[in-house]
């Protein structure tokens, strides 16, 4: 149940920080950076797919954004968040290794 209301919670703010910067520029898609993590988000046949993406996609069919989702390195994606070459970055976890 906990992980259910998180997720909720991480999508609705990833959903209201995204809204306000597309806002904000012209921007004909939003470019998600997500890592490797089952059931969450995984590639199947070529495409992103999981629980988390899914559910992100869906929110966003309901506003009219356009949206891709690509799945990257850990490192890669928070590089690549930084120099702003994505949106943004969703469902990445701390571990020992990533300390």
């Amino acid at each position: 149940m906990y992980k259910r209301i998180f997720f909720i919670w991480l999508i609705g703010i990833t959903l209201g920080l995204v809204t306000q910067f597309a806002h904000k520029t012209d921007c004909g898609e939003l470019i998600f950076a997500t890592v490797d993590l089952l059931p969450y988000n995984y590639s199947e046949n070529g495409k992103v797919v999981g629980t988390s993406t899914e559910l992100l996609q869906q929110i966003f069919d309901k506003t009219g954004y356009k949206m891709k989702v690509k799945i990257f390195p850990p490192v890669r994606a928070l590089k690549m968040l930084e120099k702003g070459m994505v949106t943004s970055l969703f469902s990445l976890t701390q571990t020992s290794e990533r300390l």
